[in-house]
């Protein structure tokens, strides 16, 4: 038995020799590692191959595991020089690292200013791109979000710029359009809950809305069903989605309220779903959904809803332009008394907008101009930061002279500088990340509550991603300037001049003086243009608004069907209007249903006067319209010019009486309007004009002074009362004024809830918010570019001090006087400022007319902002080169000489 299994193991060991031999080829890891190993497999195959086959079956296992040996050395050789030379590199580098970490540490002062100078242009940048980033980059978040678009008309021959649906119109585009999957037409409302007996009512932000809403957003309910076409139908029992957040907090999560009813504004509706969490349109919350009646009877009907719809699949945004422009010619068929003639003469058009587009066009220009703002604050950090990048090459450049006549490699130069200013980056973009987390922070609270999709506003990836490339640049172009120091031909005179003021030192002068030409051309136009919108929020704040908004609050209550009948809501105004006009501190009382730069919407209509001669085919002309009581005009002080104020008994006897502003007066009917009649249609009554009120802005305070025509809450050409009003109180604080009348309406109506609550001066410096956002910002960025730009010059100067020291000493030993070299060093300041405010100045009239369309009555090339920009930087620049200036003036001529 051993003969044979001796034969077997010699067949092993011979072939575990040749193993071992041919490994001798494969790299020094590959046999330290592996071959021993793999022999001992090798040869243990043999064995077992020869016990099983013979010779034979030995002999070809053998030359398997010989030649697979063998066609595995070219592969390790390169496996194991890559790794080497990755190891190597790695090492390098990390070796490269440590050296600059150590020698920053070395000049501490050098560094934190570097990092720290870095860190605030980094941190404005991502701040302000966060903002961008989320409010304009970021698709909306709904399925495919790039096919939704909104449905809009536009009639500027009546004074309409923009027009949204009428239940007409939102019919036809639903039956006629084939370019749209699903359409919805969607009304956002104020509805009251009533709440539980002795409870308060409460007012909910309510989403009227068609059954295409849920195909539009690719919304589906979390519980129970969608709306179904039914639901819109004229007569259909009235149907309602509760939102996620009021099912939780009112209802407990309670599956069984489907199937409910609850009572909104009186009315009984039916539970018949809830919305998943965080179902919102893109540009607002809402806390429940009920069904839109779409009547097709309205006709062309009150345009007072939104159109949004979804693209058909294979259907691009202008093909659906296409056919809802050929649309329009179609009016007059769909709606006999809307002619051809009338069309033309309002320039009537209808528009298909990207959803997103249509949610942030009107701060597009804004973002981007902040945007903008910040990028030029970074290359004034970044200037201030190569200023500093070349002071130290200069102090460098005998060492890297040394280096590179020792032998040292451009490349391994680079490698250098390369590291130093990684270090610098990453810690200055780790500065700005943390300050950019607490700026953005900031930002959101200054920002104006017209900032759409704050939702999606934040420190996202790709956020960060833009962090790391602003990190990846700065790094690259710091590391480049040292190195176009380092040119070969300055060598030789570096190391003959140690660095005394030759013709290197001359050529980084040249260099700083450049790159604060730049900064202060920069700065120049960031200040020129916070000017600019400073000069036009002064504006804004000058124009009068026809109404005097100090002391008076406003605050909403709504009534619900049990106030139909006539007389109801008139009884019930005069009583709570009667009983706010009690409580102490009350110097007047009015309501309306519309306030005043509310930024809620208007109501709006044509109406004719009578004795007109107009042509028959001219355009209806448009007025705005108010419910309010008496009171209103003196609670907040607008004037009346002509007849008399309105009075209970108005409103109590439905008389056929209205107040128009001067503009209506004016332009329509002419010298002595009181006493005039108008009217809204045909079948309305006439209305005698009692009186004629100041000219009050209503939608936006730049906005040129519009027609209006004011009615009392009940009269008789408007069956359906003012349901809604706010109710203007002038004197008590909203703190005080809140509880009380919380008190009077469960005295009078437990079911009539309180809801929005503003100060009139609030709700004024709202309308100005856009305009006094931008003008902070600016002034923000303006105020660093300032500071900045002094650094730079100031760090320039005392470059040049530094480096003339020598030269100063022998002046001053020659009887220079001190007077002399101040004016010497200031001089030279006040050239490079010069040349740096000529550069600006061009640059600043050709950048800041990108800020016409947010300015108001301020001309983008106002001599008063620019002249007095350049004067402000030239007083900067000035006393930024006076301080070096007096300290070269106090040189020591022995110890300057000495220091040689």
């Amino acid at each position: 038995m051993d003969a044979p299994s001796s034969i077997h193991d010699r067949r092993a060991d011979r072939l575990r020799s040749a193993y071992l031999l041919l490994g001798r080829a494969h790299p020094r890891g590959f046999r330290i590692g592996v071959l021993r190993a793999a022999a001992d497999d090798a040869a243990e195959a043999v064995r077992l191959a020869s016990m099983r086959r013979g010779r034979g079956g030995a002999w070809a296992a053998g030359m398997r595991s010989l030649i697979d040996l063998a066609l595995r050395i070219p592969a390790e050789r390169r496996r194991e020089h890559g790794s080497s030379r990755r190891g190597e590199s790695m090492g390098n580098a990390v070796t490269r690292v440590r050296r600059a970490i150590r020698g920053l540490a070395r000049r501490p002062g050098y560094a934190s200013v570097a990092v720290l100078t870095l860190g605030l242009g980094i941190a404005a940048n991502v701040a302000i791109f966060a903002v961008v980033n989320g409010v304009l980059l970021k698709p909306l978040e709904y399925p495919d979000s790039d096919r939704i678009v909104e449905v809009a008309h536009h009639a500027p021959g009546l004074d309409l710029p923009a027009l949204p649906q009428s239940a007409g119109t939102s019919l036809m585009y639903l039956r006629e359009v084939r370019a749209f999957s699903a359409y919805a037409a969607l009304e956002t409302q104020g509805r009251t809950l009533a709440g539980d007996p002795g409870t308060e009512a409460r007012r909910l932000t309510v989403l009227a809305a068609s059954s295409g809403f849920f195909s539009v957003f690719g919304v589906r309910p979390a519980l129970g069903r969608a709306f179904v076409p039914a639901d819109s139908e004229v007569g259909a029992p009235p149907v309602a989605l509760l939102g996620h957040e009021l099912w939780t907090n009112s209802y407990g999560s309670d599956p069984e309220v489907v199937g409910r009813a609850i009572r909104l504004d009186g009315e009984s509706v039916e539970v018949v779903g809830v919305l998943p969490p965080g179902t919102r349109l893109p540009d607002r919350d809402f806390d429940a959904m009920i069904a839109l009646p779409l009547d097709p009877e309205d006709g062309f009907g009150s345009f007072s809803h939104e159109g949004v719809a979804r693209l058909a699949p294979g259907v691009d945004l202008e093909s659906a332009r296409a056919e809802v422009t050929a649309l329009q010619e179609r009016i007059p068929e769909f709606f006999p008394d809307v002619g051809v003639e009338l069309l033309d003469a309002a320039r009537w058009r209808a528009s298909v907008t990207p959803a997103k587009e249509a949610v942030v066009a009107h701060v597009r220009p804004t973002l981007w101009i902040l945007m903008g703002t910040v990028a030029f604050v970074l290359l004034i950090a970044a200037a201030n930061v190569a200023n500093l990048v070349l002071v130290r090459a200069e102090a460098r450049h005998r060492e890297t002279a040394v280096r590179t006549a020792l032998g040292a490699a451009r490349g391994d130069l680079f490698a250098g500088f390369l590291a130093e200013s990684a270090v610098l980056s990453v810690a200055g973009t780790g500065v700005g990340l943390a300050l950019a987390a607490v700026t953005l922070r900031a930002l959101m609270a200054l920002a104006p509550d017209g900032l759409p999709r704050r939702e999606a506003i934040g420190l996202s990836p790709a956020v960060f991603l833009f962090a790391a490339a602003l990190a990846v640049a700065a790094a690259g172009v710091f590391a480049l300037l040292p190195l176009m120091r380092s040119r070969v031909r300055d060598v030789a005179g570096a190391l003959r001049e140690g660095l005394r003021g030759g013709t290197s030192s001359r050529a980084t002068l040249r260099a700083r003086n450049a790159l604060v030409v730049v900064q202060l051309a920069l700065a120049l136009v960031l200040v020129a243009g916070s000017g600019l919108m400073l000069r036009s929020f002064q504006a804004l704040r000058a124009v009068d608004p026809g109404f005097e908004p100090e002391g008076v609050t406003s605050v909403r209550v709504s009534l619900d069907q049990g106030y139909v009948e006539p007389g109801a809501v008139t009884r019930f105004y005069r009583e709570l209007q009667d009983r706010v006009r009690s409580l102490p501190g009350v110097q007047g009382v009015g309501m309306a249903s519309e306030v005043p730069l509310e930024g809620r919407g208007r109501t709006a209509g044509s109406f004719e006067v009578e004795g007109w001669d107009r042509p028959d085919d001219a355009p209806p002309v448009v007025a705005w319209r108010q419910r309010v009581t008496p009171g209103y005009l003196e609670t907040l002080g607008i004037a009346l010019e002509d007849g008399r104020l309105p009075l209970w008994a108005d409103a109590e006897d439905r008389a056929e009486v209205v107040w128009v502003t001067r503009t209506l007066a004016d332009r329509y009917i002419g010298p002595d309007p009181v006493g005039r009649r108008i009217r809204d249609s045909d079948e309305s009554p006439w209305m005698v004009v009692a009186g004629v009120v100041g000219d009050v802005a209503m939608d936006d305070l730049d906005d040129e002074p519009a027609p209006g025509v004011l009615r009392l809450v009940e009269t008789a050409d408007i069956g359906q009362p003012a349901m809604q009003v706010a109710v203007l109180v002038k004197g008590p604080e909203p703190a005080v004024l809140v509880p009380a009348m919380r008190s009077i309406l469960r005295d009078l109506d437990p079911g009539v809830p309180l809801s929005i609550t503003e100060s009139m001066v609030e709700i004024v410096a709202r309308d100005m918010a856009d305009t006094s956002f931008t003008a902070l910002m600016l002034g923000i960025a303006s105020l660093l570019s300032l500071t900045l730009g002094a650094v730079g010059i100031y760090g320039v100067i005392s470059y040049v001090v530094a480096q003339r020291t020598r030269e100063l000493g022998v002046r001053m030993a020659l009887g220079a006087a001190a007077g002399d070299v101040r004016a010497m060093v200031v001089r030279q300041g006040l050239t490079v400022t010069v040349v740096g405010l000529g550069v600006g100045l061009v640059a600043a009239v050709a950048i800041t007319r990108v800020l016409g369309s947010l300015l108001y009555e301020v001309s983008t090339t106002d001599p008063l902002v620019l002249g007095g920009t350049t004067l402000l930087l030239l007083l900067v620049s000035l006393a930024a080169s006076f301080l070096p200036a007096r300290r070269a003036s106090r040189v020591d001529p022995v110890e300057a000489l000495r220091s040689e």
